[in-house]
């Protein structure tokens, strides 16, 4: 009888010990390895990753490659973990921003009748223009019907009269989609880019519509050593989003339009306009974020008719025109519940 209980003794105090201890093997579902490991904010010791909870220790093992974690400690400690891995480990919302950079041509505004900087400050305008001409062979007819939207743009062709361009603008519950869709039509703007920010929650999204500079900033002949930096030019955007209660976002949005204009010592001079906001917008809706001022010089040769042709250096001169344009950007935030459903295509 000593003997048996010799031999079973030690098996037994080695299951109660493991019973007492608890390994558990927690599966993720949402977060990665990475994502846990900030959460719970482990220390490091010589045996690996401890959590302390009421000075019991619980050891953490990441298995990456599963998307696993092993916990062994006290069996209360471990539990305490698992608790704090399923608070964390939850479906994520996933949010996505469309974004339009829209370029509008002030001075083509202006030729029309419209005052942009009223257009900007009051979100809805009224503006009538009424040119006479002379001459042409042209028969155009547009309409819009739209609630929010009236616009009519028509020329008439007589033969005893002169011609005649009207053009009616009207806008009383301001529609950004009407509002591309009128300076597309009219040629006073364009979209230039309509991409997608694509995040989850309280995660910066970015965009860069331009180039990305490397140049040496430091340099050392002696050592043949030598140091770079980064440096974007063009449109950026960084949009950091949280989502609130009834579906509101807050939106941390930094905007960035840059160029390069000489350099000092070898390092380039970035010139330009910086944006940064805060915002809070409601899911599925589009707000307009600013307009930056952008001046292009377009250079053209009048000629004079045959001569200029001939003798081009003499009956010929350039003409440089600055062209004032403003870039807008369009934000539309649209928050994915992934709880229960699929992630649409960003086409849809």
């Amino acid at each position: 009888m000593k003997s048996v209980l010799r031999l079973f003794l030690p098996m037994l105090l080695c299951i109660s010990q493991t019973i007492a201890a608890g390994q558990v093997i927690y599966q993720l579902n949402y977060l990665s390895p990475q994502d846990a490991q900030a959460a719970l904010q482990p220390q490091s010791s010589n045996k690996g990753l401890m959590l302390m909870f009421d000075e019991k220790p619980v050891w953490l093992h990441f298995n990456e490659a599963n998307n696993q974690i092993g916990l062994a400690g006290d069996g209360d400690a471990v539990q305490q973990v698992q608790d704090l891995l399923k608070f964390y480990d939850v479906p994520p919302r996933q949010i996505i921003i469309e974004v339009q950079i829209l370029e509008v041509n002030r001075q083509k505004l202006n030729e029309i009748g419209v005052d942009w900087q009223y257009l900007l400050d009051r979100f809805g305008f009224s503006a009538a223009l009424s040119v006479n001409g002379e001459d042409s062979e042209r028969k155009f007819s547009r309409d819009y019907e739209d609630p929010s939207v009236t616009f009519n743009n028509y020329t008439e062709d007589q033969s005893d009269q002169t011609n005649r361009v009207t053009m009616n603008l009207g806008m009383t519950n301001w529609n950004l989609g009407d509002f591309v869709r009128l300076i597309q039509d009219n040629g006073t703007g364009k979209l230039v880019a309509a991409p997608k920010i694509v995040t989850t929650n309280n995660r910066e999204g970015s965009i860069l519509d331009g180039a990305h500079v490397t140049y040496v900033s430091r340099y050392s002949s002696y050592a043949n050593i030598y140091e770079t930096k980064d440096i974007n030019t063009g449109l950026s955007l960084k949009v950091t989003p949280s989502i609130g209660a009834q579906d509101f976002l807050t939106m941390n949005v930094e905007a960035k339009y840059t160029s390069l204009s000489g350099s000092i010592s070898g390092s380039p001079i970035e010139t330009g306009q910086i944006l940064t906001n805060r915002i809070i917008a409601q899911n599925n809706t589009p707000f307009l974020l600013g307009a930056f001022k952008k001046t292009e010089t377009q250079t053209s040769r009048h000629k004079l008719p045959l001569l200029g042709w001939v003798l081009p250096y003499l009956f010929s001169r350039e003409v440089s025109v600055d062209v004032q344009k403003d870039i807008l950007i369009v934000l539309k935030p649209q928050i994915i519940d992934m709880q229960g459903s699929s992630v649409p295509p960003l086409d849809n």
